[in-house]
């Protein structure tokens, strides 16, 4: 995953957001897991770990039976879509 772009309307709060970068090679560049910004430093490369997690919180089935049977141990939890 390199790049995510959010769009949804203004009753759902998040739209027209781009978070992460990549080079001109298409790699992904690292981001602060807090801020969503540009830390090639101290940051971590977007997955598709990462945003199912977030979706999995954001639609409130983080702790279903099935989640559970599947964790996504050890992913940093991003604010995605907040």
């Amino acid at each position: 995953m390199t790049t995510l772009i959010e769009r949804c309307n203004e009753v759902w709060g998040w739209t027209n957001r781009v978070i992460g970068e990549t080079d001109e090679r298409h790699f992904a560049y690292k981001v602060d897991p807090v801020t969503l910004q540009r830390n090639d430093a101290a940051g971590t490369r977007i997955h598709p770990k990462h945003i199912h997690k977030a979706l999995r919180k954001y639609l409130g089935v983080g702790d279903t039976a099935d989640s559970l049977r599947f964790p996504f141990n050890n992913t940093e939890e991003l604010p995605l879509f907040s």
